[in-house]
């Protein structure tokens, strides 16, 4: 698809691809964000694995209901999505989706119980990836959203509806369960989004 501006907006033509990036996985390391908290608490972030759909769960599997509730206290406090790093390769990976003639947007679901979480996204974006040019949206259900590809580190991702996208797993193939969901172990694998657009 590709966006063409008239008076009244953007129009939607079969030209260029929408692709979906999540915030937290993909582009900010949100991981490395979990693991300086529990460095923080004394415990091994080396114990920290994401098995499941749930930052709660895994810290629960891993560290007990104690530790997961001092991490969930942290990670809801003002500045922990502000200071999450960028992860290795992600503004290059960017760069690689436009020159494919892909129309990178962020699709990003905010933490709820965290009161600054929504804007410190949007600011942190617009600091680290300005050739997103304010193209996020915030949703707490992605499958609402319109879209050819979702780059998500989420490898089960359900809703509403039944989604327009294709989801590409950006992890480990060790979590997936279905076969049939392509997998981005990083940044270097951007070939496999160029195949599917």
């Amino acid at each position: 698809m590709t966006l063409s501006k008239d008076e009244g907006g953007y129009d939607l033509c079969m030209k260029n691809a929408i692709v979906l990036v999540d915030q937290d996985g993909p582009l900010a390391d949100y991981r490395a964000g979990i693991c300086r908290i529990l460095k923080s608490l004394g415990e091994d972030p080396a114990r920290f694995k994401m098995q499941t759909s749930s930052t709660r769960e895994d810290l629960l599997l891993a560290y007990g209901q104690e530790i997961a509730d001092k991490v969930d206290l942290e990670r809801n406090l003002p500045g922990f999505y502000d200071s999450l790093e960028v992860v290795r390769g992600a503004s290059a990976g960017i760069k690689s989706l436009l020159s494919f003639g892909a129309i990178p947007v962020v699709c990003t679901k905010p933490r709820r119980e965290n009161p600054t979480c929504a804007s410190e996204k949007t600011s942190w974006l617009d600091r680290n990836f300005p050739e997103f040019e304010g193209r996020y949206i915030l949703a707490s259900d992605k499958t609402l959203v319109v879209g050819k590809i979702l780059i998500d580190d989420k490898f089960s991702i359900t809703g509403l509806v039944r989604p327009s996208w294709t989801h590409v797993y950006f992890g480990s193939r060790l979590n997936v369960g279905d076969e049939q969901v392509p997998v981005m172990n990083s940044w270097d694998e951007i070939h496999i989004i160029s195949n599917l657009i």
